[in-house]
């Protein structure tokens, strides 16, 4: 199975390089097309290795399983936009893939009632405790809904994972072999989703940082700063370093191949590049490119001079137009 990702820090085109492999090649993108989040997100995949490997603890791993399990059961309720109606993105196989892996990456497992968990607990639920506590055996841990586990050895974990990737990609996708991922992990620990995918390459997009602030403000973005020009210039202006600092520690040429937004629509020779980067070719034309292209430049008409002089200021070493 042959993976593409696309990778980027939000409002940068991202999603279009990813619609155009989608829409104009043989890769295919699984949840409908939407991104692919089980990796990355807090408390995704990604966040149960670290626990269980990197930041072990009995009280971490157990904890960091018990929000996995959480977040997926959320996860396969998730609707989504598709072809103008809500959808569920995940297929119906999802929740049971998802427990027999979770079965796969256990040691051992057993009823407790931890301190951190004991004190997150509200009123009525110690109440309930109690009062079964007292009626059963105060000894029986049973009656404690919260399960302390210990997680099987690394390297069975990680094939675990590898193979629970797959099944749920392909159990969507009817076994395709390329697929193309919308933000399976971040531009800040790219290099971690190689552990999880064994031929998996990275395009990473990048976009002038007048656009990404206009995109943020004319669409009200809700996880971003886009009502306040003085945040927005210190959270790029964090973010962006954080990528490069991790970029030149972590590039692996022949996996990585970085993209500007803006060349991408207007440069047809960035498109031939990323063909060339995912061996593949056109089969469709079905991308658009013009609108895609006015879309990129927005900026340069809609956001005001003021706004304008104030990120050329803030943020020149990062302008790309």
């Amino acid at each position: 199975m042959k993976i593409v990702a696309t990778i980027s820090p939000g409002n940068s085109g991202g999603g279009a390089i990813h619609d155009f492999i989608k829409l104009n090649t043989r890769y295919y993108s699984p949840v409908k097309g939407h991104e692919f989040r089980l990796l990355q997100d807090p408390d995704g995949l990604l966040n149960l290795y670290k626990n269980f490997y990197e930041d072990f603890t009995i009280n971490n791993c157990s904890n960091a399983l018990n929000r996995f399990k959480n977040y997926t059961q959320s996860l396969s309720k998730l609707k989504m936009k598709v072809e103008g109606r809500y959808e569920r993105i995940f297929d119906k196989k999802f929740i049971e893939e998802t427990n027999n892996f979770i079965d796969k990456i256990i040691l051992i497992s057993y009823s407790s009632l931890p301190q951190f968990y004991k004190v997150q607990m509200n009123f009525f639920e110690k109440l309930t405790l109690g009062t079964k506590s007292r009626f059963f055996n105060a000894k029986q841990n049973h009656l404690n809904k919260f399960n302390m586990i210990l997680p099987v050895d690394e390297k069975i974990f990680l094939r675990e994972a590898k193979e629970y990737l797959k099944k749920i990609i392909q159990s969507d996708l009817k076994k395709k072999q390329r697929i193309i991922l919308d933000q399976p992990i971040s531009i800040w620990n790219y290099h971690k989703i190689f552990k999880f995918f064994d031929d998996v390459k990275i395009i990473i997009v990048t976009r002038d940082p007048r656009s990404i602030f206009y995109s943020m403000k004319s669409r009200s973005s809700k996880a971003y700063p886009g009502a306040d020009i003085k945040k927005f210039v210190i959270w790029y202006d964090y973010i962006i370093k954080k990528f490069y600092s991790n970029y030149k520690k972590n590039l692996i040429h022949k996996k990585i191949l970085k993209v500007n937004f803006e060349n991408f629509v207007s440069d047809q020779t960035i498109k031939n590049k990323i063909l060339k980067f995912i061996d593949d070719k056109e089969i469709s034309y079905k991308f658009d490119f013009l609108k895609s292209k006015n879309n990129a430049y927005k900026a340069k008409r809609l956001l005001s001079n003021k706004d304008q002089l104030f990120i050329e200021k803030k943020l020149r070493p990062f302008l790309q137009w």
